[in-house]
């Protein structure tokens, strides 16, 4: 059985205004170099909170 989860990503941006901060998180989440990898899970309905930093999983090798 499957389970709803949220997934939160932060990172503070510098920019001229909302729409380029989002324009610059994308770009940074895209960059195939980039270390964009650790995420607040969010599960059962939203009260229990997880770190997941994936780093490690990359520096093994692994596809994430």
């Amino acid at each position: 059985m499957e389970n709803q989860y949220r997934v939160v990503w932060e990172i503070d941006i510098t920019a001229q205004n909302p729409e380029q901060a989002a324009k610059e998180a994308v770009r940074i989440q895209r960059d195939p170099h980039s270390e964009a990898l650790a995420f607040y899970v969010e599960g059962n309905g939203w009260t229990d909170s997880t770190f997941v930093d994936l780093m490690d999983n990359v520096m093994n090798g692994e596809v994430v």
